[in-house]
Parts: structure tokens; C-alpha cells; sequence
């Protein structure tokens, strides 16, 4: 047994390689997502290509087009990464593929690295591709290696999901051999698939539709979505809130598991949760399961994120906020937890530039020479530039204005926006760090 104690996303980027990937491509400002190029990168038993791209949407479309020549391909990023790369997402599942493709977007609960909480569950619904949601690192390398297989069956790209838990946590794994075969990519022209214009997009969006039943059914019985019936109560989650939950669930209530979406066919959902009187589900981040089930129970009392039992917003990390979901719905769980709170009087510690860090001069020279100056920014590490009072406003990736009118103190006609009078000078730093 080749046992390894293992990072998560190192775990992850090695069921690539075992996958037999012959392209990959991401964007380095994914954290928490990063380190799985980074170690594609540095690895030496596999020959392969492997870039860091311009930006999310890039790195999309290079993945794409390798996967419709037929080769295995692999895109990642973070779940706001996934917003920069939402146009060639929509329609990739229009146009489908031929070689597995596998966008590994890693969602943040509680924004540890992040300017928000999304759920990239939503996009892959609304897309209609198929999503791998793992609950485990065990489970993140063996849902990713799967995922290849799943994208070349169906013919379409799969959303990979893990979260910052799951990429930024280390655990015992027993990764297999990297796989030695390659296949020969060649595009074969088919318009008719590949080029969108209205007429075959029509065509290809019905052609779209028709899978959802198979995925469905495909996870049901390929044991990525499990439901065992123990009793009148039933707990149903999925991810790494599955891992929490499976820890709590006493015995005599009966446990289901979503590791991949959709999660139709109703009826096997259905008859799972009408045979119970009370259900409670536990998720990050949005309510995407307990929806699903609301539809599909019939007298069952659904608890979870929509009547409040669950917050809508951070991660549900320590477990203590699983059991006391549990508890608030009537539910025992099989363990409880003290509160936890810091020491009285210990001082805030909020992140630093690095020492010898270049932005530091430049804040402060920015800060000497435009003394009321106002300061947009971007996301990354020189948002730490607020403790410096160099930053005012922060939105998204290049979000910085050079001019507004929110702070000009006359009125701004429409025909000379492009030259608004502000009284309080816009600052940008001209440099940009990868």
C-alpha cells in the first residue's frame, strides 16, 4: 500500500497526472487553487504542457480547444476566476468534447483568500454540466481521476469543486502510479459542433438537455450519490460538510451523500426523502441541495440555509456548527463542543506585507505625493496597501478606475465623461505583480 501524507492540492494535481493529462493551464491569482499548477509545474515524471496563463478566460479556452482534439486537459482557478471565464463556460457545454476536460474551480467559504463567497455548484447547474463535489482529500483524488473518464463518457467538461478546506488541508492518501500513455491530439472539423452560430446552437442546447437524465442516473449508480434509509429522520449533504456530518449522525438516522450534480433523477431523490418525517441539510455555501430536495418532498419538513438552521454565508468549520445545525432542527448529534473564544486582551494580528516588499515604497511615495489623493486598487497582496492607507476601493481583478463622478463636486455632462472634473485626484500604481 503506497501510503502518502499529502497536501490537498498536491493530491489533486497527482490524480491528474495518474489521469494521463497531456495539457494545463491556470491562473496563478487562484489561491486556493494555485498550488495545483505550481506542482504540475515542478513535477518530473510526466511530460506534458503546462502554462500559467493571462487570466482565467485564457486558460479556459487553451484547456478547451486541447480537449476538442481529444487529449486530456485541465483548467484552474478560483470560483471569481470562474466569473473571468464564464463566457467560453456556457457555451463549451453547448459544443461539448471529445478528450476529458476538467475545470477545477476552488471555491473560499468564509473569503480567507477572497473579495466574496460563490458557490461554483450554481454555474455548473446553470451551465448543465456535470460537478464533482469532493467531501475528502481521499475523496478529491479519486473524484479527479474519475472526472477525465466522466467528461470523454458524457462529452462534456466537468466541474471539479473543491474548497479552501480541501486544497489547503494535508491527509493520509494512497495515490496510484502516474499513468505513462499519451493520446495524439487532432482536431476534426465538425462546424456543425464548434461553430455557434444560431442555427446549431439551437440544435446543440436540445442536444444538451438530453444528457441531463443520463449524467443523473450515471451518479446515482456510479456511487458518487449515496442514501442509506435508518430511520423516520434523515440528514443529507454533500462536500466537505459531508466529512463534518458523517462524524455527528447518530445511529437510527438515515444518511444521504452528494458528491456530484445534477442529482435528478427526482424520482431517486424523491423516494429517498418521503420516506422520512423530518430532513435536515447540511452544505457549503448556498442551499443548492436543500432546493433540490424541497422540490422533490411531498409531507416531508425540510430543515437547512432557507428556515435559518444553517447560516447562508462562511463555512460550516469547526464541525461544533454542524452539531449545533443538528441540535436546532432536533437532531442529536453524536458529539458536542465546547465554545471556543480567544484570550481576552490578545491584540488583532490582520496579514502584513512581506518584509522588504517594493509596494511598501511605493505606497508611501504615493501617499507623499498625493496627500488627499484617492486610491483605487486591485485584488491580491497589495490590498494590504489599506493598513498603509493607500487603498479605497477594492472590487476585482484590474477593477481600478482612473476617474469617477462619485467624487466630483460638479456635475459631470455625459458627452466629457471621459474628462470629469474631481477635486480629489484617482491613483493607480503603475506596476502589476504575477
Amino acid at each position: 500500500m503506497n501510503t502518502r501524507y499529502m497536501l490537498g492540492n498536491e493530491v489533486i494535481a497527482h490524480a491528474c497526472l495518474e489521469a494521463e493529462i497531456d495539457f494545463a493551464s491556470g491562473y496563478p491569482g487562484g489561491t486556493p487553487s494555485s498550488e495545483v499548477i505550481d506542482y504540475l509545474r515542478h513535477q518530473k515524471d510526466r511530460d506534458f504542457y503546462v502554462e500559467w496563463s493571462v487570466n482565467e478566460k485564457v486558460a479556459f479556452e487553451n484547456a478547451l480547444a486541447a480537449a476538442w482534439t481529444g487529449i486530456r486537459s485541465l483548467v484552474t482557478m478560483k470560483h471569481v476566476g470562474l466569473n473571468v471565464a464564464a463566457d467560453p463556460l456556457l457555451t463549451s457545454a453547448y459544443t461539448g468534447v471529445t478528450g476529458g476536460f476538467v475545470i477545477l474551480s476552488a471555491d473560499d467559504p468564509y473569503a480567507h483568500s477572497s473579495q466574496n463567497e460563490q458557490d461554483s455548484r450554481r454555474y455548473a447547474l446553470f451551465a448543465k454540466i456535470p460537478c464533482l463535489d469532493p467531501a475528502t482529500v481521499q475523496e478529491a483524488h479519486s473524484m479527479m481521476k474519475a472526472a477525465f473518464a466522466v467528461s470523454e463518457e458524457v462529452g462534456l467538461p466537468v466541474l471539479f469543486r473543491p474548497t479552501t478546506r480541501i486544497c489547503h488541508s494535508k491527509s493520509d492518501v494512497e495515490p496510484g502510479d502516474i499513468g505513462t500513455g499519451h493520446r495524439t491530439g487532432e482536431f476534426v472539423r465538425n462546424p456543425q459542433q464548434y461553430v455557434v452560430i444560431p442555427v446549431h446552437t439551437r440544435m446543440l442546447h436540445k442536444k444538451l438537455n438530453d444528457k441531463q437524465a443520463g449524467l443523473a442516473k450515471m451518479f446515482v449508480e456510479g456511487g458518487f450519490n449515496t442514501a442509506e434509509v435508518r430511520g423516520t429522520t434523515a440528514v443529507i449533504t454533500g462536500g466537505i460538510a459531508a466529512a463534518y456530518a458523517e462524524e455527528l449522525v447518530p445511529e437510527g438516522v438515515s444518511f444521504a451523500k452528494i458528491g456530484a450534480y445534477p442529482i435528478d433523477p427526482p424520482e431517486w431523490l424523491k423516494t429517498f426523502v418521503d420516506q422520512h418525517e423530518t430532513v435536515l441539510v447540511i452544505e457549503e455555501l448556498s442551499p443548492v441541495i436543500e432546493e433540490a430536495v424541497r422540490m422533490a418532498a411531498t409531507t416531508t419538513l425540510v430543515h437547512g440555509k432557507m428556515d435559518g438552521h444553517l447560516p447562508l454565508e462562511g463555512e460550516l468549520s469547526p464541525p461544533a456548527a454542524v452539531a449545533e445545525a443538528m441540535v436546532s432542527a432536533g437532531f442529536t448529534p453524536t458529539k458536542t463542543y465546547p465554545v471556543v473564544a480567544p484570550e481576552a486582551g490578545i491584540p488583532a494580528r490582520p496579514p502584513l506585507l512581506c518584509a522588504g516588499c517594493g509596494h511598501r515604497a511605493v505606497f508611501y511615495a504615493m501617499k507623499k505625493v498625493f496627500r488627499d489623493g484617492i486610491f483605487p486598487s486591485d485584488i491580491g497582496c497589495y490590498t494590504l496597501g489599506i493598513q498603509l492607507g493607500t487603498v479605497d476601493t477594492t472590487i476585482c481583478m484590474g477593477g481600478r478606475p482612473l476617474r469617477s463622478a462619485a467624487v466630483s463636486r460638479s456635475p459631470v455632462r455625459a458627452d466629457r465623461w471621459s474628462a470629469p472634473s474631481v477635486t480629489r485626484p484617482f491613483c493607480t500604481p503603475a506596476f502589476r505583480v504575477f
